[in-house]
C-alpha cells in the first residue's frame, strides 16, 4: 500500500470515527430537551447511556490495536500515582479558566456580551449531582480518547510534528464548543492545548479524563451556587 492511500485510509478512519461519536450528539437535541439537561434526571440518562455506547466504540476501536501501539496512545492502566498528575493538571486548567474570566471582564460590557452569547450549561438540581459526577466522566473520557489519544495519534502517524498535532486538535476540539458562545470556543482551545502538552509530556489518558471530568463537575457546581453566567 503506497504512502498516500494509507494517510487515506488513516483520514477516513479518523472522519468516521468522529461522525460516529458525535453525529449522535448533534441529533439527540432534536428529540430530547437538552437546554434543561442538568435539571433533568431522565434526560441525563438518556445521554449518559449514550455517551457510554459511545466510550464501548472507542474502547472496542482500541482493542483491535497491538497492545504496544495503545500504551504509546497513552492507553494505560490506572495506578494511584496518577494522582498527583490529574491534580497538577486540574489546576493548571483552572488557573487558565480564572485568568480568562479576569481578561475578559476588562472588555467592555458590549463586546463581553457578545462574546458570551451562547448556550451555557448550569445545574439547578443539586440532588442530580451523582449523576452530574457520572456524565461529566463519561464526557472526560470520550473526548480525551478521542482528540487526545486518537486524534493526535493519527496526526503524527500522518507525519505531523508534535506540536502541529496537538494545534490542529485543538482547534477541531475548540471549534465544537463556538455554540457556546465565542469566549467559551477560546477557553476550549487554550484548554485543548493544555491537554495536548500534557498529552505528550505524560502519555496517560485516564489521567487526563479525570482532570477533564472533575474540572466539568466542578464548573456545574459552582453554577449551582453562583447563578450569573461568566463563561
Amino acid at each position: 500500500m503506497t504512502t498516500t492511500n494509507k494517510n487515506l485510509l488513516l483520514f477516513l478512519e479518523l472522519f468516521a470515527l468522529g461522525i460516529v461519536l458525535y453525529l449522535p450528539d448533534a441529533l439527540l437535541p432534536l428529540f430530547l430537551d437538552s437546554s434543561d439537561l442538568f435539571n433533568n434526571g431522565k434526560t441525563m440518562m438518556v445521554y449518559s447511556v449514550i455517551f457510554a455506547i459511545e466510550l464501548g466504540i472507542i474502547l472496542y476501536y482500541l482493542l483491535g490495536i497491538k497492545k504496544e501501539r495503545a500504551q504509546s496512545l497513552g492507553i494505560h492502566r490506572p495506578s494511584w500515582s496518577d494522582l498527583g498528575r490529574c491534580i497538577l493538571l486540574l489546576f493548571t486548567i483552572f488557573t487558565i479558566y480564572f485568568a480568562l474570566i479576569i481578561l475578559a471582564n476588562l472588555l467592555p460590557p458590549d463586546l463581553l456580551a457578545q462574546m458570551t452569547q451562547g448556550h451555557s450549561w448550569s445545574l439547578g438540581n443539586i440532588a442530580l449531582a451523582p449523576i452530574v459526577l457520572l456524565f461529566c466522566f463519561f464526557i472526560g473520557l470520550k473526548e480525551e480518547l478521542f482528540f487526545r489519544a486518537i486524534c493526535i495519534g493519527r496526526l503524527k502517524e500522518w507525519g505531523l510534528p508534535a506540536w502541529a498535532a496537538i494545534l490542529l486538535s485543538a482547534l477541531i476540539f475548540s471549534s465544537l464548543h463556538l455554540y457556546e458562545g465565542l469566549l467559551a470556543g477560546i477557553f476550549a482551545f487554550a484548554s485543548a492545548l493544555i491537554f495536548g502538552a500534557f498529552y505528550e509530556k505524560w502519555k496517560n489518558v485516564f489521567v487526563l479524563a479525570c482532570a477533564h471530568g472533575l474540572f466539568n463537575f466542578s464548573i456545574l457546581i459552582l453554577s449551582y451556587f453562583f447563578r450569573e453566567q461568566i463563561l
